[in-house]
């Protein structure tokens, strides 16, 4: 191996041209098909692969719950009268804003309004499928209801019904059912009803205060789908800042739901994302600002990590072709990891001035920290989890080119931009030289801090708790959590 690299330094030392051609075509094509990896941002991927969570998770996506989302409509000021013709008013042009700024395609339902057809279907629904709905107890009521003594008199008043003129209303029902048995079904659907609260009123559904009007929407796409959803979500959200522009008394629009949720953590997961590789970008050039007098070896540090991380994407591509954007959280953990492998190679040389001296010194210890650290995170793969899965590839491929990048490309870079001697003797590199050099382990007193600390650390670990809920991973704003809590409190659902 130490040959490998040797020979690979002094081949491209005297053909930079090549040099610099292959790593230009390696960069562009990592860049390339990286570009193309899909990224999920679906939170569920954090739940067990194994049949059980595969079985959940498919129940879930096919009932279509997180696809819904519930909207309520009320005053601005709670203390006021109810008025719900203008809450109508402002629902039914909100509605219509909605179906002009929202693609017909982007929208699976949209249920404002009590349908009587649907109710209808419902009982077609039942009726065909009797068998399966009809308990004991209605077989039972059945038999009774076959007695003559009780049968002739219910034809009798099902007569006069139909002679009638509300027999036009019921005809249909009557001559399907003449002993009423849908009904002893539909009955009992009532006791699915979620809360009491919720009634109609003018075909509406109003609290019973009539304070707060509730309508739903269901999205085309499934909440895993962020990208529609979030454009969705942008929609309704102009939609509502324009009916509110058309209304002069203050009018408040809250909603929540699956597909609501999920963009909002895919929002924060693709915001905290930026923000942690942000901040260890910065505070890492700030660090090698002091060790590093040359703005190109800051650069030339930087490299291996990115490039390494590019390479990784593009492997993931052409091997899944998809990855959890969740896994990716991991970039800024994996930027001060493979900052090192850099920084090792910099260190030998500024001790040997030597490139080929380094080469032999670091590529064993390199490689061994490298393979000992990509088999850590492959690790991960056991874990019955998709997003864990993701993360373990993602983070040991991207160490392992990393790794091979540095003892790579930072020779050929040292040997056209050598380091000049008088640079060793710099105040700053005295000062780091005062931490690395210092002998902890002759240190008695350093030594029963650490014990000492450890023993307490140990007895305190028992007592951490973990989070087992699922929803307790999820991220809601602020405008997420206040409908939430506001529909919860009308409506008797449950967080």
């Amino acid at each position: 191996m130490q040959d490998i690299f040797g020979y690979i330094y002094i081949f491209f030392r005297k053909r930079k041209a090549l040099f610099v051609a292959l790593m230009l075509a390696f960069v562009v094509l990592s860049a390339f098909l990286s570009s193309q990896l899909a990224f999920e941002e679906d939170i569920s991927k954090m739940m067990p692969g194994n049949d059980e969570g595969q079985l959940a998770t498919g129940i879930i996506e096919n009932s279509g719950i997180l696809d819904q989302m519930i909207f309520s409509v009320s005053l601005a000021d709670t203390t006021l009268e109810a008025e719900p013709d203008l809450l109508i008013n402002y629902t039914t042009r909100l509605i219509s804003t909605i179906k002009n700024n929202v693609p017909d395609s982007s929208i699976a339902q949209l249920n404002y309004f009590y349908d009587a057809e649907a109710q209808i279907d419902i009982y077609n629904f039942i009726y065909e499928n009797l068998a399966v709905f009809l308990q004991e107890s209605d077989y039972r009521l059945l038999e009774e209801r076959m007695d003559k003594a009780r049968l002739l008199p219910m034809l009798e008043t099902e007569l006069s019904l139909l002679s009638s003129p509300a027999g036009m209303l019921s005809r249909d029902f009557i001559l399907k059912d003449p002993l009423s048995l849908t009904s002893l079904p539909l009955e009992r659907l009532k006791s699915l009803r979620v809360d009491d609260n919720i009634d109609l009123f003018n075909n509406y559904y109003f609290t019973k205060d009539r304070k707060n009007l509730l309508f739903f929407l269901k999205s085309a796409y499934p909440s895993s789908e962020t990208f529609e959803n979030s454009r969705l979500i942008e929609q309704v959200d102009n939609a509502i800042a324009i009916n509110n522009k058309a209304f002069s008394r203050e009018i408040d629009t809250h909603y929540y739901g699956g597909v609501a949720v999920a963009v909002s953590n895919a929002q924060r997961i693709k915001k905290d994302i930026q923000i942690s590789l942000g901040l260890a970008l910065i505070v890492i050039l700030a660090g090698l600002s002091f060790f590093f007098r040359r703005k190109r070896y800051m650069i030339l540090v930087l490299l291996p990590p990115l490039m390494g991380g590019m390479a990784a994407m593009a492997i993931i591509y052409l091997l899944y072709d998809r990855i959890s954007a969740i896994s990716l959280g991991v970039g800024s953990v994996l930027l001060g990891i493979t900052i090192d492998y850099s920084l090792h190679i910099f260190s030998h040389y500024r001790h040997s001035l030597s490139v080929q001296n380094t080469i032999k010194e670091v590529w064993l210890p390199l490689l061994i920290s490298c393979i000992t650290s990509a088999s850590a995170f492959l690790s991960l793969k056991m874990v019955d989890a998709p997003a864990i899965n993701d993360l373990g590839v993602f983070a040991a491929l991207s160490v392992f080119f990393a790794a091979i990048i540095a003892l790579v490309l930072i020779p050929q870079a040292l040997d056209r931009w050598p380091e000049k001697k008088y640079e060793r003797t710099k105040n700053y590199y005295r000062f780091f030289n005062v931490f690395t050099t210092y002998d902890a382990h002759k240190n008695k007193i350093l030594i029963g801090l650490v014990i000492l600390l450890s023993l307490l650390f140990l007895f305190f670990a028992p007592g951490t708790s973990f989070k087992t809920e699922l929803d307790d991973m999820n991220y809601l704003n602020p405008e997420l959590a206040a409908a939430r809590d506001q529909i919860n409190s009308i409506t008797g659902l449950s967080n």
